[in-house]
């Protein structure tokens, strides 16, 4: 067994079974990852049809060091005035309701 998945495995039995464990590496091989410096690419989707969201995050965390919500957060408030222009440009029913809901947030 390489360093890397030794590694893995012993943090990943604190949480999961044999089993899943086994599986989860299986999900790693299957996605390209050799050696612990792939990890860094491997996405929260590319395992969330694996294990459950809560594992997901909890681990995506773990081992990347980056915290999904915050970076979901962080970008939607990058994005937050974009957005809100795209809401006023939005014309019909789908903009009426836009409209009241951007008068709302003033």
């Amino acid at each position: 067994m390489e360093e890397w998945t030794s590694g893995l495995t012993s943090s990943f039995s604190s949480v999961f079974s044999q089993e899943d464990v086994v599986r989860i590496l299986g999900v790693f091989e299957n996605l390209g990852v050799g050696s612990a410096e792939d990890l860094k690419y491997v996405e929260a989707d590319d395992l969330a049809k694996f294990l459950k969201p809560i594992e997901v995050y909890c681990e995506f965390n773990r081992v990347v060091g980056k915290n999904l919500k915050d970076n979901f957060l962080d970008a939607l408030d990058r994005f937050s005035p974009s957005l809100m222009d795209l809401f006023r440009k939005k014309k019909g029913v789908t903009g009426q309701f836009l409209s009241e809901l951007l008068r709302q947030t003033k």
